[in-house]
């Protein structure tokens, strides 16, 4: 990871060839009823079709562009798009009622609002709140595999009195080198004491935890992660989606998480390791099948977020071993030997 401060540097890494991101099989309709990959070097020219778009309805690179984000492959090609050409992404909770995205649009200072394809949300509030504060919305078109091109088509004509993009200004973006200082995401705390506070994360905060990520899993382009966290939050930008990624392995992005199939998931995937909260981790446990998948496994709790290594050579049930250092950053996590033959 030396010599990687900003997520361009870290998409770089992958083969072109080699899967990135891997929608199961039935997933949507794009995907067919086949599993459907990605590519690096499609996730690479998909991230470069973003900022093409972007330039064409003069949104400058710098400025932040909301994502209402759903669990899809759209959704983290779009983000990866958005912060690797040097835009600032603040993805969204598809759950949120029009007056909490609201505030989130006026709290970022959003340009633009992105939303995910018509069957993968429901997208009304966000177009409300949009609508509300005056900015344009465009939709992002269900991603057609082996395309390699992720388009943004407008929602709505917006009120041009009430923003300054116009709906095609005809003008290719000039994307300029990204800092490290660069912020590249804009994230909102819980709110659990108070109005949620924003949170810029810089490039550089990313690689470094990323680099802290791979030394600690000793993560390589063999391995499979399943991608079962909210692209809303941290851990599952950072941990279950951009590790592996730098890493040039595959995430395999699940829509919805279900225990009764996630055990054939890993399976048909051949899932190295994954990461997830202790409720997925209890409904998993309470599922006998998953006591069938050939794996050992390392686990440790990170701000209630448990991280699990999956070895196929072994068969043992999981193993809660919580880490004593979970409640500090993810860049203070106390290394850890990765055991691919069962926990030591």
């Amino acid at each position: 990871m030396k010599g990687l401060p900003t997520l361009a540097d870290l998409l770089r890494v992958g083969s072109d060839l080699s899967p990135a991101l891997v929608q199961p099989h039935g997933a949507s309709t794009a995907g067919g009823d086949h599993p459907a990959s990605v590519t690096f070097g499609e996730l690479r020219t998909a991230c470069a079709s973003i900022g093409h778009h972007l330039g064409r309805i003069g949104c400058t690179q710098g400025s932040c562009v909301a994502l209402l984000a759903p669990h899809s492959i759209e959704t983290a090609a779009a983000m990866l798009g958005l912060t690797a050409g040097g835009w600032v992404a603040a993805p969204l909770n598809p759950s949120l009622g029009a007056n909490s995205i609201k505030f989130i649009l006026k709290d970022t200072k959003a340009k633009l609002l992105l939303i995910p394809p018509i069957e993968q949300a429901d997208s009304s509030e966000a177009v409300q709140a949009a609508r509300n504060v005056g900015i344009p919305v465009y939709c992002i078109t269900a991603y057609q595999f082996g395309s390699g091109q992720l388009t943004l088509e407008p929602y709505e004509i917006c009120d041009k009195r009430k923003n300054t993009l116009h709906s095609d200004v005809g003008v290719e973006a000039v994307v300029a080198p990204v800092s490290s200082d660069a912020v590249a995401f804009l994230l909102h705390t819980s709110g659990t004491t108070s109005l949620p506070k924003l949170v810029p994360i810089t490039h550089g905060a990313i690689t470094a935890n990323v680099a802290g990520l791979l030394s600690t899993y000793n993560l390589t382009a063999h391995d499979v992660a399943i991608h079962v966290l909210p692209f809303f939050h941290i851990a599952g930008i950072v941990i279950g989606l951009l590790s592996t990624l730098a890493a040039g392995g595959a995430v395999v992005v699940v829509p919805v998480f279900d225990a009764l199939s996630f055990p054939q998931l890993l399976r048909e995937h051949q899932v190295t390791w994954f990461t997830a909260v202790p409720t997925i981790f209890k409904s998993l446990l309470e599922h006998k099948g998953l006591l069938k998948v050939r794996c050992a496994t390392v686990l440790f709790s990170h701000a209630y977020t448990i991280h699990v290594i999956l070895s196929f050579k072994t068969q043992s049930p999981f193993l809660p071993l919580f880490h004593p250092d979970w409640h500090r950053p993810i860049s203070a996590i106390r290394p850890l030997r990765r055991c691919r033959h069962g926990p030591s």
